[in-house]
């Protein structure tokens, strides 16, 4: 077993741990704008009565009708702290083409905006639910990718490391400083 699958497994372990007791929000609250919208609509009836656990990849990639990599976009606060767990574990997969994939998607959800940006307060209440030990684990999610991506050489241009950026961004700080407003100290 290389060491992203050892560390990828420990995580998954973590995930499934950290997030079981999120509660499942009501139909009503899954989508953070007007569900009369077409995506989001279509985002409403896919998840609608479903368990984060079954957004396996396999449901993601062929039962979704519209881009699976779209749905955390269209996601209430309460919908996006409890299906965070499937797209994490997502972007672990196996199936590292699957999960590169997903990865993009869900670094871009996870990295800050930047203060004054009109999406700041969307992005404060989507992870103000998160508790610290969530936090952490989005965070070694985050370490574990950046590495890999790293790893396999790409450019820091071609494209941007998301992972990095989302680290960057908001996570590292938080993680030294709660309140948000320290650097890593490592």
């Amino acid at each position: 077993m290389d060491s992203f699958s050892s560390k990828g497994s420990q995580l998954q372990q973590d995930i499934e741990r950290e997030f079981a007791r999120v509660p499942r929000p009501a139909d009503t609250d899954l989508a953070r704008s007007n569900p009369a919208s077409g995506e989001a609509r279509q985002v409403v009836a896919f998840l609608r009565g479903k368990d984060w656990r079954a957004l396996t990849p396999d449901a993601l990639l062929n039962e979704y009708v519209g881009d699976y990599r779209a749905i955390l976009n269209f996601l209430s606060p309460a919908a996006f702290h409890y299906y965070l767990p499937a797209f994490l574990l997502l972007c672990l997969d196996a199936d590292r083409e699957v999960g590169q994939d997903a990865a993009a998607y869900v670094f871009q959800a996870l990295t800050y905006p930047g203060a004054g940006s009109p999406y700041e307060q969307r992005f404060g209440a989507t992870v103000a639910g998160l508790t610290s030990e969530q936090r952490k684990v989005v965070v070694d999610v985050l370490h574990l990718l950046d590495d890999e991506w790293t790893s396999e050489g790409w450019e820091v241009d071609d494209p941007p490391n998301p992972g990095r950026e989302a680290l960057d961004s908001y996570w590292e700080r938080k993680q030294a400083d709660p309140d948000g407003g320290g650097q890593r100290t490592s």
